[in-house]
């Protein structure tokens, strides 16, 4: 009758480890689901900012090498305060500046 009552007794706990090791993988899961879910909202937030994530900053650097804008950054470099000009000027400026330096295709 004791062995009865031992083997009964190691399957419930056999049964509660088990039961306790199933929790704590569930509640895991929803822990690395809501950092996800984080993560995410602060990916949509840099977006809505302007803040560019990992992979489109790799694409713009891709872009910016075949588009000549390492031009543009020299033009920028050469003066901080041209960041600071409205859109429009800074880049009537750009476009004189490049023309100074004979960087167009046509020299009009």
């Amino acid at each position: 009758m004791l062995s009865v009552l031992a083997w009964n007794l190691e399957s419930v706990l056999l049964v509660l480890l088990v039961l306790l090791a199933l929790r704590i993988m569930m509640q895991l899961r929803g822990i690395r689901v809501r950092v996800a879910r984080v993560e995410q909202m602060l990916v949509d937030r840099g977006s809505m900012n302007g803040e560019r994530t990992d992979s489109e900053s790799e694409g713009a650097t891709d872009d910016a090498a075949s588009s000549g804008s390492g031009a543009f950054e020299e033009f920028l470099a050469e003066d901080p305060a041209r960041r600071e000009m409205p859109k429009s000027e800074r880049f009537a400026a750009y476009r004189k500046w490049r023309k100074d330096k004979g960087l167009n295709w046509s020299q009009s």
